[in-house]
């Protein structure tokens, strides 16, 4: 902010009293002095918040950070997965995904839906899980015995899923989980159907109900934050395939 004063609004004219024209040099330096004065002022604040802005970075809140997050894994079934277009490539996706939610805390929790017919969890997947939760409803959400986003004492208020079917288990338990408060964010990549049309009408029905749409790459470097962070050459290496 600049505070300008013109002097030139402060014009008196020759045949003015006397009196007019000794004062008007006075007055002028006193208000050149309170222009000084107040453009000093606003120039402190402007330092002071700079420096505030330097030493209190305040992200968006449309951020995800991993202490806000947990993970809910859905029926990656063997039976299930084979019936899936490039199985093996987005079993191997998720995996990524889940082995940097595991160097990062962000708690994983998982479902098998009727495993003894559709089989366990694929073994690559339960590497970073603890026994998955056995359901026959379509929905995560009562198998898990999730609480409410509001009565978490961990303020672990988003929840990332990922498994399959995208139009069916998936959807499902992201209504449900939107109705107790949560912002579910759904990486695209980290979901499948079976059938494309399927897929693609899931995903556009989640978006447009105010999911948040995202993908495993952007998640990550999400949660990762800076290349300041102590794990960031690991995760680096987990992203690139070289761990």
């Amino acid at each position: 902010m600049n505070f300008i004063i013109h002097t030139r609004l402060l014009t008196v004219r020759r045949n003015a009293p006397k009196f007019l024209i000794c004062v008007r040099p006075l007055v002028i330096d006193a208000l050149q002095l309170l222009q000084f004065m107040v453009n000093s002022y606003f120039f402190s604040i402007d330092i002071t918040y700079s420096k505030k802005r330097m030493s209190d970075y305040l992200r968006s809140h449309e951020l995800i950070q991993p202490t806000q997050s947990l993970m809910i894994v859905i029926d990656l079934q063997e039976k299930l997965l084979a019936a899936i277009p490039d199985a093996e490539s987005f079993t191997n996706d998720v995996c990524r995904l889940l082995k940097v939610a595991d160097v990062l805390d962000v708690p994983m929790l998982a479902t098998e839906q009727y495993p003894q017919g559709l089989g366990a969890t694929v073994s690559p997947v339960c590497e970073y899980l603890d026994s998955p939760v056995e359901k026959k409803r379509f929905s995560s959400v009562e198998a898990l015995n999730l609480p409410g986003a509001g009565e978490r004492q961990d303020g672990r208020f988003r929840a990332v899923l990922v498994g399959i079917e995208a139009h069916v288990c998936v959807l499902q338990t992201a209504f449900d989980l939107q109705a107790i408060g949560y912002e579910v964010v759904i990486p695209v990549d980290a979901v499948r159907s079976q059938k494309n049309l399927d897929y693609e009408t899931a995903i556009r029905r989640l978006e447009n109900s105010g999911m948040t749409l995202t993908t495993i790459e952007s998640l990550i470097f999400e949660w990762c934050g800076t290349a300041a962070h102590p794990e960031f050459k690991k995760i680096s290496r987990i992203v690139t395939g070289r761990e």
